[in-house]
């Protein structure tokens, strides 16, 4: 006995084949003269799996149940039973009945939980019961005992589930959070299929409709995306923005047969015509990326009725549609001074062979607002043969657009025209000599409101591009709101002179190659077991299978350029660095 009771394991396995060497009588009589007088628990849970692995293991079942109600010998018990039993059904008529006589209040969560989780493949005709009289008992807010009622159901035996799960309805006539909760973790067809009369009772809690179309969305397959729109037909704005949200996410996935949908085809030429539903007709029309909707969006971009910035909103959709008319519109918007820019950067998005030919045609004239040859040039960069045409080409503008270009071609996303850049066009080498060291920078006071306008117009720094100052810019790079607050002067022009020295793991650079030879480099901004998304130095997102994905690897170097100072005075410096010790209100959410 003192050997199996001892924590060491070889100690414990030498007892075992001692007390195994004796005839199985012995054992058993052993076992249960301890068993009856122990108060170690650990030696007794011991002796009762001995007891529960012999050949009449139900005769022992009294004595074990009435050993003790601690909630981890219960919990020991209902897993041994299924385990000698492998079918609960089928275990000897006592333990089975010991088993099912738990399922009432009272009964720790934990216990309930393990029958739970035991009746994952019992014969469903045997669990169903069993298993709504276990959900009746849930209390609400418990994630270990939903998860366990999600196992009890399964997932993978689809017959099961649907016979268990289908009468849901009548077990559960009246809903409240509880109820949802359930939902949630189970997601019965039946119920999912007619959610939308539950979501448009207007007597339930905006909270609750609003968790079950959280509910819709996370359901498998089509229904919930076919529930919502049945749901959106009827316009409640309370509903809408969430509604939104989800379709805006799924209509490229899984939801993705819903995009050619003649339901949602009404729903959005109905709020065409309705001002104020314009918007966000656009936002889901650029997720179908029908060509259907070219004649409407041209004629709400070209309407000057309209509100600018919805014109503005209609020629940017015509980036999601990829056909050579939706180009050709675009380059015919490339003529209206108030929509160029929209047009430029759209065709940027599309990338097609023939929006790149557009956007180069742009990049070359010179009788074309300065500004929108610059963003041409940063649309052809986002692209692989668009920067290998900036390579070959950038020698051949004046001396903005070529600044510009090469700009972007030192910060290329794609390994190989970033080096040839490097080699082709070496920045400017700075003399140590001729900057300040950071001891003498920080005694010299600079110009706040010059340091803002290097900060939000400079586009040669592009300090905008990638950092947000309350609300304002990109979000390649932290946000900047508060960086007075957080930094130190001296923090402040390291961080500016050598980007290299110190990043936050979530600004690390990853340097991904792809089976295809493509080797883009960025921030890790999302990753699942299917996919990983890279944010570049542009701005651009890179979605890439991870089947796809030959190699990745963490860079030493920051994504933020280590040759800012060649574009600024030491002057400039400190004025920027005076700009950024003001930023000390952290941002509204």
């Amino acid at each position: 006995l003192a050997g199996l009771e001892s924590p060491n394991l070889s100690a414990r396995v030498g007892s075992w084949q001692a007390f195994r060497q004796l005839p199985e009588k012995r054992q058993e009589q052993l076992a249960r003269q301890i068993l009856a007088n122990e108060q170690n628990l650990i030696l007794s849970a011991r002796l009762a799996w001995l007891l529960i692995q012999t050949p009449q293991w139900s005769n022992h079942w009294a004595l074990l149940t009435q050993k003790s109600q601690d909630v981890r010998w219960q919990m020991m018990l209902v897993r041994a039973a299924k385990d000698r039993a492998e079918k609960l059904e089928q275990a000897p008529k006592e333990v089975r009945e010991w088993v099912e006589g738990l399922i009432r209040p009272g009964t720790p969560l934990p216990v309930l939980g393990e029958i739970a989780i035991a009746l994952r493949d019992e014969n469903s005709v045997y669990a169903k019961p069993l298993i709504y009289k276990l959900a009746k008992l849930y209390p609400g807010n418990e994630h270990f005992y939903l998860a366990a009622l999600g196992i009890a159901v399964g997932q993978e035996d689809r017959t099961r589930r649907e016979t268990i799960l289908g009468d849901f309805a009548r077990q559960f006539p009246r809903w409240d959070e509880r109820v949802l909760e359930l939902i949630w973790e189970w997601r019965p067809s039946q119920v999912i299929a007619h959610l939308d009369q539950q979501v448009l009772d207007e007597n339930r809690p905006l909270a609750q409709r609003l968790r079950m179309l959280d509910i819709l969305a996370a359901s498998d397959g089509i229904t919930g995306g076919e529930v919502l729109l049945r749901v959106l037909r009827h316009n409640v704005p309370e509903l809408q923005p969430r509604i939104l949200q989800w379709l805006k996410l799924y209509l490229p996935t899984k939801w993705s047969p819903l995009r050619r949908s003649s339901d949602l085809e009404a729903i959005l030429r109905n709020w065409l015509t309705q001002p104020e539903l314009q918007s966000s007709a656009l936002e889901i029309i650029a997720v179908t990326e029908s060509d259907i909707w070219l004649p409407q969006l041209t004629q709400l971009a070209t309407d000057k009725r309209k509100n600018l910035e919805l014109r503005r909103q209609a020629v940017s959709t015509l980036a999601a549609m990829r056909s050579t008319e939706a180009t050709r519109i675009l380059v015919g918007f490339l003529q209206d001074a108030e929509l160029a820019t929209q047009a430029v950067h759209a065709l940027g998005r599309q990338a097609s062979p023939a929006a790149l030919e557009a956007l180069e045609k742009v990049a070359q004239s010179n009788n074309l607002d300065l500004s929108l040859r610059l963003d041409a040039v940063a649309a052809l960069a986002s692209t692989r043969s668009g920067s290998v045409w900036l390579l070959e080409h950038a020698s051949e503008f004046e001396q903005t657009v070529h600044a510009e270009a090469i700009r972007w071609l030192r910060n290329s996303p794609f390994q190989d025209v970033r080096n040839k850049a490097l080699v082709l066009f070496p920045a400017t080498k700075l003399n140590p000599r001729q900057l300040p060291d950071i001891a003498q920078l920080i005694k010299r006071r600079g110009d706040p409101q010059h340091g803002r306008r290097l900060f939000f117009d400079n586009k040669d720094l592009g300090c905008v591009r990638c950092h947000t100052v309350n609300g304002q810019g990109g979000k390649i790079g932290p946000e900047l709101g508060a960086i007075g607050s957080k930094a130190s002067r001296e923090n402040l022009f390291e961080s500016i002179l050598y980007p290299d020295k110190a990043i936050a793991d979530q600004f690390i650079q990853w340097v991904v190659e792809t089976k295809q030879g493509l080797i883009v480099q960025g921030i890790l901004v999302e990753e699942t077991p299917q996919h990983l998304v890279l944010r570049d130095a542009n701005g651009k997102d890179w979605k890439m299978s991870k089947h796809d994905i030959m190699e990745r690897s963490k860079s030493p170097r920051s994504l933020m350029p280590s040759d800012l100072v060649q574009y600024m005075t030491d002057q400039d410096l400190v004025d920027l660095v005076e700009f950024l010790q003001t930023l000390k209100m952290m941002p509204t959410k």
